[in-house]
């Protein structure tokens, strides 16, 4: 059964939610989407078909706010910031990607392209991107 996502996230670890083709594009929540892995997510066969794809061959699909993924039409995915009921955007052609526990720089092809040492990263602009080491409170 699928339900319209209010502002928020997923509530089970096999919940998730994307942009929905038999929805219209509408971001909606699913049971038993599939699960995180420490590679990433498996998706279930049957929402494979169902995820919106953008233009640029991506997909956000989320299973809670700190298991958040850019999923790319061939199956790769990386974990990405959550921000505003939706996974990091894309600006200069980089968005912020999760490696093993570090944000990293990906490029549209979810390659990482860039590994600073910092806990915390900010959009390139104008050639410079912020970055930041804790600890946050």
């Amino acid at each position: 059964m699928a339900t319209l996502v209010p502002v928020g996230h997923a509530v089970a670890d096999t919940s998730c939610f994307y942009a929905s083709k038999k929805d219209d594009g509408d971001v909606v929540i699913f049971d038993d989407c599939g699960h995180v892995d420490e590679t990433g997510f498996v998706l279930s066969p049957e929402h494979r078909d169902d995820v919106r794809f953008g233009d640029d061959d991506l997909a956000c699909v989320a299973f809670s706010k700190d298991n958040a993924f850019w999923l790319h039409r061939d199956g790769r995915s990386i974990r990405t910031p959550f921000y505003d009921a939706w996974c990091d955007h894309f600006e200069n052609g980089l968005a912020i990607g999760k490696v093993d526990g570090r944000q990293v720089f990906v490029d549209e092809e979810l390659n990482v392209v860039l590994t600073p040492d910092f806990d915390s990263l900010g959009h390139f602009r104008y050639g410079y991107a912020e970055v930041c080491n804790g600890p946050f409170s």
